[in-house]
């Protein structure tokens, strides 16, 4: 009966341990994450975790299958379940505002580039071949 509430407890103590070494790893952790974030943002980087995301991912999201877009991210990734949720839903919420930006933004043209795009404008290839095949006078 002694060795078995001893096996019971050493079972109980190991349980707690590991359970309060996780926790104790999980907040360092979440504080390195913190501070790389507070860097980032000190330094005006500007940080895209999720650039390059497969475009099967970005389909699938795209036409509202939630779910197919993170077992996609997850085969392409190898992130968990929680991790694969969470990338999906930031990338819902930042594609949701950058095509609402998108839409929003008007062309930008500086003078330069208006001024070259006027000059080249009447050049055509027709106007090209037009130009080269043009008999010669005075020959």
């Amino acid at each position: 009966m002694d060795e078995h509430l001893v096996l019971i407890g050493a079972l109980v103590f190991g349980v707690l341990i590991g359970r309060f070494s996780t926790s104790s790893t999980d907040r360092a952790s979440k504080r390195l994450e913190n501070k790389v974030d507070a860097i980032i943002e000190h330094l005006g980087i500007d940080f895209k975790p999720y650039e390059n995301t497969p475009k099967e991912v970005l389909s699938a999201l795209d036409s509202g299958e939630r779910i197919r877009a993170i077992k996609l991210y997850r085969h392409f990734s190898g992130a968990s379940l929680k991790e694969a949720s969470e990338a999906i839903s930031y990338l819902e919420n930042n594609r949701k505002e950058s095509k609402r930006i998108e839409k929003n933004r008007k062309p930008k043209y500086n003078k330069r580039s208006k001024r070259v795009n006027d000059m080249w404008a009447p050049i055509t290839s027709f106007n090209i071949l037009a130009h080269m095949y043009q008999p010669r006078s005075g020959r």
